[in-house]
C-alpha cells in the first residue's frame, strides 16, 4: 500500500506539472485569439466610419472580442489554479494518503518487532516449551543456557558444610559419564533446605537438611557436559588440608 501511495504521489505530481504547462499553453492561445479579435474589431470600426459596412458587422466583432476576453480570463484562472505546485488539491490528497500508508507501515513494522522474541543472554536453546501459535505457559517459551561454562549443583549435608570452602576442587561422577568431571566450588547457599536428591539405598536418610553448593566445571569438563543439562550426578569435594 505504501508503494502504491508513493506511485500515486509521483503520478499526481507529474499530472500537476503537465496540467500547469497545458494551462499556460491555453492562456497563450486565448491571448492570441483575443489579440486577433481586437484587430478584427478595429478594422470593422474603421470600415464602419467610412460607411463601407453595416453596423451589425461591428457588433459581431465586439461580441467576438468579449468572448475572447472571457476565454482568456478563464485560461488565466486555470493557470493560477495550477500554479500552486505542491499545494494543488489532487497532489495534496495523494500526499495525505501516502502519509497514512507510511503510518500504517510504521505501525505494522512495530508490531512485527514486538513479535520477535530475543534471548536476554547469548547461549543455546536447551528446551522449547512453546511452539508457534501456542500461548506460553508458566515455563515461558524456551530454556536458554550458556553451555560454554557448565555448573554443578550439589547438596551438602548441614553437618558437613563447615568443611566446604569456595575454591575447593570438585570431582563429579555420573552414570552417563565415562570418566569424572572436574571443577571447583564457586558459591555456597545461605539457606538450609530439605534434600531433593535421594540415594538408591533404602536405608538412606530421606529427611536430611542440606545447603546447596555450586561448582563450576573447567573448560574441558564443560565441553563434555554441554549436552548433559539436568544430569543427576554425585559430587565429591576435596577438603583442603588446613580446613576444619
Amino acid at each position: 500500500e505504501l508503494h502504491a501511495a508513493e506511485a500515486a504521489v509521483e503520478q499526481a505530481r507529474q499530472n500537476a506539472t503537465a496540467g500547469y504547462r497545458e494551462a499556460i499553453a491555453n492562456r497563450e492561445r486565448a491571448a492570441s485569439v483575443l489579440a486577433q479579435a481586437t484587430l478584427d474589431r478595429d478594422r470593422q470600426r474603421d470600415l464602419l466610419e467610412r460607411a463601407l459596412i453595416a453596423r451589425a458587422r461591428v457588433d459581431d466583432a465586439e461580441a467576438a472580442v468579449l468572448q475572447a476576453r472571457k476565454l482568456l480570463d478563464a485560461a488565466e484562472a486555470q493557470v493560477q489554479l495550477r500554479a500552486g505546485g505542491e499545494q494543488q488539491a489532487d497532489l495534496q490528497l495523494a500526499i495525505r494518503r501516502r502519509e497514512v500508508a507510511q503510518a500504517q507501515w510504521r505501525r505494522s513494522a512495530a508490531e512485527v518487532e514486538r513479535g520477535v522474541v530475543r534471548s536476554p543472554i547469548a547461549g543455546t536453546v536447551i528446551a522449547l516449551h512453546s511452539r508457534e501459535g501456542e500461548v506460553p505457559g508458566s515455563e515461558g517459551i524456551a530454556t536458554v543456557g550458556d553451555l560454554a561454562r557448565m555448573n554443578v549443583q550439589l547438596e551438602v549435608y548441614q553437618t558437613d558444610i563447615e568443611r566446604v570452602r569456595v575454591g575447593q576442587a570438585v570431582h563429579v561422577e555420573g552414570a552417563a559419564l565415562s570418566s569424572p568431571l572436574t571443577g571447583e566450588v564457586t558459591s555456597m547457599g545461605l539457606a538450609v533446605e530439605r534434600q531433593s536428591v535421594l540415594e538408591n539405598d533404602p536405608a538412606a536418610r530421606t529427611d536430611g537438611r542440606i545447603i546447596r553448593v555450586k561448582a563450576t566445571l573447567d573448560d574441558a569438563s564443560s565441553r563434555r557436559a554441554a549436552r548433559l543439562t539436568g544430569l543427576e550426578v554425585t559430587g565429591r569435594i576435596q577438603i583442603t588440608p588446613d580446613g576444619p
